[in-house]
C-alpha cells in the first residue's frame, strides 16, 4: 500500500464517494512486512492495499468489502 517518490511516501486513501487520493503520510519504525504511520491517515481511513499500480489519484474506484 505504500508508495515510494524520492525521499517522500504516500498512500492511496478512499473517500465517502469512492473516489481515491493520494496522500502524503510520515513514517515511523520498520519492520519486515510491516510500516508504522505516524501522520498522514488517521484511524478508520480506507486505504488502498492491492492494485496501487492501476489507481491514480482522483479515479473513481469499487471497494470490495471483505
Amino acid at each position: 500500500a505504500l508508495i515510494s517518490l524520492a525521499d517522500k511516501h504516500f498512500v492511496l486513501v478512499v473517500d465517502a464517494e469512492n473516489t481515491a487520493h493520494q496522500v502524503e503520510v510520515q513514517l515511523g519504525r520498520r519492520s519486515v512486512g510491516f510500516v508504522e504511520v505516524l501522520a498522514g491517515v488517521s484511524e478508520g481511513t480506507q486505504v488502498i492495499v492491492e492494485g496501487t499500480h492501476k489507481v491514480r489519484d482522483g479515479q473513481k474506484v469499487n471497494v470490495l468489502k471483505p
